[in-house]
């Protein structure tokens, strides 16, 4: 795929239908709702067939084995900064509002519309596909850490013990995209060929997915809301950009990781908020007010700030 196509891919799957639904969200009568049940039919229906497809097509080298335990140790220590700096903040109680924050401090956008493109334009074809299989451990975080402590964040979570929570997971259909990939990389060890055909059914499902997620938070989107939060705008942008990539990035050197290995670790580590941390707090109606506004304003900052200095660095 050319340089343009993947410019113009995140454009036409997430920015064009997120800036569609914040204009044209007042026109719905309760977006809210509406919000809530597009973000859901999209995680349920669409990506389990995209993440199928793509662990049954990913190349299996165990000597890359590091990259997935390197971007979980980025996502874990982006979390831990995140409920460090939430101490700093009043919260008066709201659960909800801390834990829509967290996520947005400690989750990354490594995907192939963050960290990963970036990696591609910066650093070729071989960036991008490490970029690729670092973010390996992303269903894994989201479903088997992530999910867990949103339920505990959510104004209607009752506390379970450990195998009640287990047995509720198991039974929560937000996992199926979690089953997809695990079924697909099954697929794939077993040596099973995916056919050719499948190469268009990924790129067109992942497309319509995240642009069906994209509208959804959009509609959703009050911009007069975005004066609220301005000490968490400054806070995200210290732990998010300065915080993580600073100890990301020394690490990678100590640990004796390759060149393109230690630049990989330094987009993924700087990447804006994750686009995924918005849909985590409108699954488990967490403050998507704030979340929302987060997203925006933290990945406009990125633009501005921190990708030309990687474009000099790297």
């Amino acid at each position: 795929m050319e340089l343009l196509a993947k410019l113009a891919f995140p454009f036409f799957a997430v920015v064009l239908p997120l800036t569609v639904g914040t204009l044209s969200g007042h026109r719905f009568r309760d977006r809210d709702r509406l919000s809530k049940r597009l973000v859901l039919l999209s995680l349920v229906f669409g990506y389990p067939v995209v993440t199928f497809l793509a662990g049954w097509n990913v190349r299996v080298d165990w000597e890359l084995i590091w990259l997935p335990i390197a971007g979980m140790g980025i996502s874990v220590m982006g979390l831990g900064i995140g409920w460090l700096l939430s101490c700093f903040h009043r919260w008066d109680g709201d659960r909800r509002r801390r834990g829509a924050y967290i996520f947005a401090v400690g989750l990354n956008n490594m995907g192939n519309t963050g960290g990963s493109l970036v990696a591609f334009v910066l650093l070729g074809e071989q960036g991008f596909a490490q970029a690729m299989v670092l973010v390996l451990h992303w269903q894994f975080l989201v479903y088997l850490i992530c999910f867990p402590l949103a339920k505990r964040w959510s104004e209607g979570h009752e506390p379970l013990t450990l195998r009640d929570e287990l047995r509720a997971a198991l039974r929560d259909p937000r996992l199926l995209p979690l089953a997809g990939l695990l079924l697909g990389l099954l697929v794939n060890v077993c040596g099973v060929p995916r056919p050719e055909v499948c190469r268009p059914v990924t790129t067109v499902g992942m497309a319509v997915t995240a642009f069906v997620a994209a509208f959804a938070v959009g509609i959703s989107v009050r911009t007069e809301k975005f004066r609220d939060y301005g000490p968490l705008y400054l806070s995200q942008f210290v732990g998010k950009f300065l915080l993580l990539p600073g100890l990301c990035w020394p690490l990678a050197r100590a640990a004796g990781l390759s060149a393109m290995a230690q630049k990989i670790v330094l987009i993924q580590s700087s990447c804006p908020q994750a686009f995924y941390a918005v849909f985590l707090v409108h699954f488990f109606d967490l403050d998507h007010h704030q979340a929302n506004s987060m997203f925006i304003v933290n990945s406009l900052l990125y633009l501005v700030f921190v990708l030309p200095v990687l474009v000099w660095l790297l």
